[in-house]
């Protein structure tokens, strides 16, 4: 049977204990949460850069000639309330620039660590952006473990994407991603695409491929759709245990099945498509009319 001084000595030794009263341990549910907000004047077919990790990014167009930027800073779930109001305030958004070019970027080298035994912890806050651009615009997003939507917008895009999911609607211009783990969905894309992707989930819709367009994929699944009357000049790989499925009939000119080749023409040809996969299943279907 325990001795009054040793259940006394217990329960003082779990209340120290208490993840409540470590800096990194929950007290509460609510999170954390900081606004930032600014508008910046800038010029249609002007060039935005935009970095950021862990949290949401949606852009949109408006007919001004400014962006509007619009942010909510949110500390995670599971901290108590001094550490998270810490990160939270330590979060600052650059905006550099105007005019023509703009870099927006959050930066986190001054959010503060704990210990906890002996052992250092860091945890970063969410960022979630809300901003507006004039349509014409030649943008470059670098994006990490970010839930990243774009829609309306014309002119050069390029996008450096790791573990993120990134979703386009009507984009015009030439695209250029590199997709690392995750998933890209667009639709209503006009012109030409570059992608390299790795361990990536893709689907992309396109009313027209008005350039070459070059698809690289190691592990997953690329889905195509295509109007049914798109001319192409098709060169697929798909040596690397990866596959080819078309709806589309291909007046082939080069087949070496053993080598994993295929090349022809779709629709009399047009425009190259260059697809090479490793350990990659490729679709190319048929939009509805």
């Amino acid at each position: 049977m325990l001795t009054l001084a040793y259940r006394v000595l217990a329960a003082v030794t779990v209340l120290t204990l208490l993840p409540g009263d470590l800096p990194g341990s929950p007290r509460d549910v609510f999170a954390e949460v900081r606004h930032y907000a600014k508008t910046v004047a800038f010029e249609p077919g002007g060039h935005l850069d935009i970095d950021t990790g862990r949290g949401s990014l949606e852009l949109s167009s408006w007919d001004r000639n400014e962006v509007e930027i619009v942010a909510r800073i949110e500390s995670p779930f599971d901290i108590n309330p001094e550490y998270a109001s810490e990160i939270v305030t330590a979060l600052r958004i650059e905006v550099e620039g105007s005019g023509r070019s703009l870099r927006i970027r959050s930066d986190y080298d001054d959010i503060p660590a704990y210990k906890r035994w002996f052992v250092s912890i860091r945890r970063l806050p969410y960022v979630h952006y809300e901003i507006r651009t004039p349509r014409r615009i030649h943008l470059e997003l670098d994006v990490r473990h970010t839930d990243t939507r774009i829609q309306d917008v014309e002119g050069a895009i390029r996008v450096h994407a790791h573990y993120s999911t990134v979703t386009g609607t009507d984009w015009t211009g030439p695209v250029r991603l590199d997709m690392d783990h995750g998933t890209l969905r667009l639709t209503e894309l006009e012109g030409s695409v570059e992608l390299d992707a790795r361990h990536a989930d893709v689907r992309m819709e396109a009313t027209r491929l008005s350039g070459d367009t070059r698809i690289r994929a190691h592990q997953g699944l690329t889905e195509l759709y295509l109007p049914s009357s798109q001319g192409l000049d098709l060169y697929s790989d798909v040596s690397h245990q990866s596959d080819l499925d078309s709806d589309f009939e291909i007046s082939t000119r080069v087949f070496r099945h053993e080598e994993g080749i295929i090349a022809g023409t779709i629709n009399g040809g047009g425009s190259l498509l260059e697809l090479r996969g490793d350990h990659t299943r490729f679709q190319l279907r048929k939009r509805d009319p």
